[in-house]
């Protein structure tokens, strides 16, 4: 597993390197006529998650991404296992700015490259960038980007959902942007919290779920409100993806049996 590990993370070191030119190529050509940068995020799409498409540590399936729109502002928002889920969610290929904390714009080639895309940074022990990060966030949704967050702002540290940050259901009550759930899961086994070392020897299935828009202005949502309920739907989510093979196994032996039995009796 070492060895895969250090295969994994030079390979991600030397192709940054090498891809964060072309990233500033696009940019001067298309920033003057592009303001979103859309064109260098679908770029940035395919960067972050040709890693975990092409290299056979993980197999990924995404379920019903047509719920995320193309066309109009939305929050999606992600629980976050590892650092396995960034890449996870660029596999969506919409169009979004990501909010993410400032210490990762800092990296060289990847950092620099979250800065040339004008995603929103934020440091949460300084109470002026949480503003600054509302403001920029704003500005985004009313020009017409979606943005995507992790709402518990940070990794968990044992795969399980913990309790939501508030900023981005106030903004979604605030400007009445309809937010859109993806429960991510099987990143965690491969990639936790505390370390770099990949644990899984077999390839992972990771499996992420888009869930349904839900409307701010359909229930009469404040901050407080829409955040639990969102949070208590992607539990829910979690669970069913965790259990659900398993409760097929038994509602199938349960079949068989009841079939065998009714065979029997007519016999």
């Amino acid at each position: 597993m070492i060895l895969k590990s250090i295969s994994f993370w030079l390979y991600l070191i030397v192709s940054s390197a090498l891809l964060f030119p072309v990233a500033c190529v696009l940019w001067l050509l298309t920033t003057l006529f592009d303001p979103k940068l859309t064109l260098l995020h679908r770029f940035t799409c395919w960067w972050g998650s040709h890693y975990i498409r092409y290299f056979p540590f993980w197999r990924l399936r995404i379920h019903d991404v047509y719920r995320i729109d193309h066309d109009k502002p939305q929050i999606i928002l992600a629980n976050h296992q590892s650092m396995g889920d960034i890449l996870a969610l660029f596999a969506l290929h919409k169009n979004f700015k990501w909010v993410a904390k400032r210490s990762l714009f800092r990296i060289p080639f990847i950092g620099w490259n979250m800065s040339l895309n004008r995603y929103v940074s934020i440091d949460r022990a300084n109470p002026g960038s949480m503003k600054r990060m509302m403001r920029a966030c704003k500005t985004h949704l009313k020009n017409g980007s979606s943005l995507l967050l992790f709402p518990e702002g940070t990794r968990s540290s044992d795969g399980e959902l913990k309790d939501f940050k508030s900023g981005a259901f106030r903004l979604a009550c605030q400007l009445q942007i309809p937010v859109v759930p993806v429960v991510i899961d099987g990143t965690f086994e491969a990639l936790p919290k505390s370390g770099w070392i990949f644990k899984n020897r077999r390839p992972l299935n990771i499996n992420m779920q888009v869930l349904e828009p839900i409307e701010p202005s359909d229930c009469d949502y404040n901050a407080g409100k829409l955040s639990r309920y969102v949070q208590h739907i992607m539990k829910e989510k979690l669970f069913q993806m965790r259990h659900l093979p398993a409760q097929v196994i038994i509602f199938m032996i349960s079949v068989i049996k009841i079939t065998g039995i009714y065979y029997l009796q007519l016999s």
